[in-house]
């Protein structure tokens, strides 16, 4: 069983680059059902790859456990850490350079940058007040065209 010292991570191994990749959220095409796969890596290829790839290993609940032993296998790759959710289940692997907050941060950016409505951000993230949510949407300039 992958538990959350599965991958070895330190402060002193900034920057580091956080991904999500969502089966439910936004225009791509995924393979599993995961809500939310977030990875931080050393590298954003790496950890755009591997968000996606562990994503579309999780089809039932009952992949949970293999898809956290694959993102611990992950670390020599230099996967660091691994968020996934699956309706009301939920998976760490290893542990993130920084409050685990940022995951949260990087869902709200991810969802932004797939495209989805700044109100259905703000209900995900549970903020009462739009303008927390606005922040997402906002660094995200290619979603209003040209």
């Amino acid at each position: 069983m992958a538990t959350a010292s599965s991958v070895a991570t330190s402060c002193e191994r900034l920057p580091a680059a956080v991904c999500a990749s969502s089966a439910k959220v936004g225009p791509s095409l995924s393979l599993g059902q995961a809500d939310m796969v977030t990875v931080v890596a050393d590298r954003g290829a790496v950890a755009d790859a591997a968000a996606t790839a562990l994503a579309n290993l999780l089809v039932t609940a009952q992949d949970l456990e293999g898809v956290l032993a694959a993102a611990a296998g992950m670390a020599k790759c230099g996967v660091r850490g691994a968020f996934i959710q699956l309706g009301d289940l939920v998976g760490l692997v290893g542990v993130p350079p920084a409050h685990l907050h940022i995951l949260r941060h990087a869902c709200g950016f991810a969802l932004a940058d797939q495209g989805a409505d700044t109100r259905l951000i703000q209900d995900y993230l549970g903020h009462r007040n739009i303008q927390h949510t606005v922040r997402y949407t906002a660094a995200n300039s290619t979603r209003f065209g040209d």
